[in-house]
This record gives C-alpha cells, structure tokens and sequence, in this order.
C-alpha cells in the first residue's frame, strides 16, 4: 500500500489497453501531432522566451534558474515514522530543469536530461500511505512526469517512457476516483479537482502517442460528461463553489480549459 514503484517494473500484464467506447464516447478530437503539446506549443516558444526578463516573469525565472542550479538528487530519504516523503522542493527542481530544455533544447540539453534522471530518482524514492492526501500527492507527481514526459520527450529512451508510464499507472490504481477513472461525479467532487481536470488529463496529453487508449477513456469523460455539465453551469454565471473550496477548483477549471 505504498506508492513505490521500482526502476523498470512493467505493469503491462496487470494493465491492459482499454476498448474504445468501453466506457465513453471515443472524444472527437486528438492531441497535435509532435512535442510539446502540453501547456505549450513549438509556436509559442519565442513568446514565452521574450517574456522570461518581464518585470512580472523575472522574479519566477530566476527561481527556476536557482531550482535548475540546485545539485539536490532527488532521493527522498525514507522516514518509517512519517505517511509520506513526498518533497515539493524536488518536485520544482525537476520542473525548473525541464522548463529550460522547453524553451532552448540546444543550449540547456543537459537540464532535459537531467529532468528525466531526476524524475526517476524521486519516483522510485517515494513511498506515500496517507489515504487522506495520497491522491493529491501521488496527482501531483503524475503531473510533473506528464511536463517532463512531454517536453523532453525527443531524448527519452523507450525505456524511459515505459518508465514513467508504470510509475503514472502504479499511481492512478490508488487514485479516489479509480482505476479505470470512472468513480465520482461530474460536477464537483474529489473528481472535479486536479485528479481529471490537471493529473491525469495531463498524462493523456503527454503520452497519447504510446497510449491513446488513455486518451479515449479520460477525454472521453470529459465530453460525454464533464463538459456538457460545466457548460450548462457556466452559461449561467454560476460556480458551484464556496470560499472554502472555490479558489483551488476554481484553479483547477482554469488549468483544465489552458
């Protein structure tokens, strides 16, 4: 019951691929052919890269700088006393080294491998048994492999890649909304936050080429069910969410729709 996977367990005999219309709708639309797709596209590359010294980015982009500098490994040390060793600080070194191969993949090649060594390193060094926050914890996690995955993904080996889909997968089966992703409602459950509208639509992104199976069943949902519902909502000027709930929701719907 913890979340370790180790380096190079496969789970292909335990997760076989999903039929389509085996419990949605095949979704209309695919992921764009190539890499990046997720958050970013190739086109808005020199957007992104001319607004990095901007008087509102400057601050966060040597934050990254500083992330991408630090010579933490990212083996999370093991504490038999605590439910989780999960390590945010790691988890935006990671990121930070990614971000810098997406916005210059000649210059900063290093950083894009580092990123997917570094991913490794953590994933295989966490171990998360708190029911209450295993399903955000191990989400977020699954989030930030789907960055990598995505943006490094031309200087991944194929055993990179079966890599973090084992570990996304191990993940998933402890998910609150199950595995298949078919538990919880629509509207605004556990579901509605980052678990279907940030985690696992963002690995359906990022490995749709190997896996698109996932993406017909996650974004299947999303069509059949979640969207006709927030449109319906939304038309009306209406969030269903208070001040306790509302801000973290409201983020997720907003990450959701970018």
């Amino acid at each position: 019951d913890v979340a370790f996977v180790p380096n190079g367990a496969s789970g292909k005999d335990k997760i076989a691929n999903f039929v389509d219309g085996q419990y949605y709708n095949v979704p209309p639309i695919v992921p764009p052919e190539g890499h990046p797709r997720l958050l970013a596209r190739e086109k808005d590359l020199p957007l992104i890269r001319s607004k990095l010294e901007s008087p509102e980015n400057k601050p966060m982009y040597e934050k990254v700088l500083s992330n991408a500098a630090s010579d933490n490994d990212c083996i999370l040390p093991l504490d038999p006393a605590a439910k989780s060793n999960t390590n945010t600080t790691c988890l935006g070194i990671i990121e930070s080294n990614a971000f810098l191969y997406l916005i210059d993949n000649e210059k900063n090649l290093e950083n894009g491998k580092r990123a997917i060594q570094l991913y490794k390193n953590y994933t295989s060094s966490l171990v998360c048994t708190d029911q209450g926050a295993k399903t955000r914890e191990l989400g977020y996690v699954m989030y930030i492999g789907a960055l990598v995955y995505d943006w490094c993904y031309y200087i991944m080996t194929d055993e990179d890649r079966e890599a973090f889909l084992n570990t996304w997968m191990a993940y998933a089966m402890q998910f609150e909304i199950g595995w298949p992703p078919i538990g919880q409602a629509n509207m605004n459950s556990h579901a509605i936050e980052h678990q279907l509208m940030s985690d696992l639509i963002g690995m359906a992104i990022a490995c749709y080429d190997e896996r698109p199976d996932i993406w017909n069943l996650v974004v299947g949902r999303f069509f059949d069910h979640v969207i006709p519902l927030q449109d319906l909502l939304y038309s009306g000027g209406y969030f269903t969410e208070g001040s306790n709930y509302g801000m973290s929701r409201l983020e997720c719907l907003m990450t959701n729709m970018w």
